[in-house]
């Protein structure tokens, strides 16, 4: 069975074509290259937006709790002491058993 000839062959250059030339592969490699960078940097960049969303998720939770907490505290409260500061807040619990008259800093 008579080798395989390209079309170049068969035009009459007598020249077989057996594979990638060094030029060819170079550039085959550096396409390859590229390609695999850029899917490395877009890999590394939806990992940390997500972590970075997390990181809010659970920020956001935790002023939810405070919120919350807050939010019971006052509507518990029969008035806000005029002793209050602008960092620390003070409510009177008049009508509460166990507390009558005293006043309850938020923080604890």
């Amino acid at each position: 069975m008579a080798p395989r000839l390209s079309r170049a062959n068969s035009a009459g250059s007598g020249r077989h074509e057996q594979g990638l030339t060094l030029l060819e592969m170079m550039i085959a490699l550096c396409i390859g290259s590229w390609v695999i960078l850029a899917a490395t940097g877009l890999y590394l960049s939806v990992t940390r937006a997500t972590l970075f969303q997390q990181d809010l998720n659970t920020d956001q939770q935790g002023l939810q709790y405070v919120q919350q907490f807050l939010s019971d505290r006052l509507l518990q409260a029969d008035a806000i002491n005029p002793g209050s500061t602008s960092t620390r807040l003070a409510l009177e619990y008049k009508g509460a058993a166990g507390s009558q008259g005293q006043d309850i800093d938020c923080t604890g």
